[in-house]
């Protein structure tokens, strides 16, 4: 049974929606102000790779898929050493956003072909 995968591609439209939703949800949702501005750095973080990346939505194409990969596994590891904090583990709706979010995000990079060839057509869409 063969399995479909993000392409490359997809997976940096999916980085720009995990992006608005760093930047946007915490207020949105009412984290308290620490929190917000602590994933809006995130929400930019991402941003800036994101744009930098060679898929087909990135601006300046600069970084290429192997290290956008190295990139995001960081960041999920760097997510997940956040939730033994004092600041995202004692407040339950920020442990709750952090902990969905960290969740979402390592699906993200898991469901991902990252040894895609360019001109396969075996993906969900785009």
């Amino acid at each position: 049974m063969e399995t479909k995968k993000l392409s490359y591609n997809q997976h940096g439209i999916s980085d720009y929606l995990f992006t608005v939703s760093a930047l946007a949800l915490p207020k949105v949702i009412g984290l308290d102000r620490s929190s917000v501005i602590r994933y809006g750095i995130m929400g930019i973080n991402l941003l800036t790779y994101n744009l930098l990346s060679n898929h087909r939505y990135g601006a300046v194409k600069t970084i290429k898929r192997k290290t956008h990969l190295h990139i995001d596994l960081f960041n999920i590891a760097l997510l997940s050493s956040l939730a033994v904090f004092p600041f995202v583990h004692r407040n339950k709706k920020v442990l709750t956003y952090h902990l969905a979010y960290t969740a979402l995000a390592a699906v993200n990079v898991l469901a991902s072909d990252w040894k895609e060839k360019e001109d396969e057509n075996k993906y969900l869409f785009i």
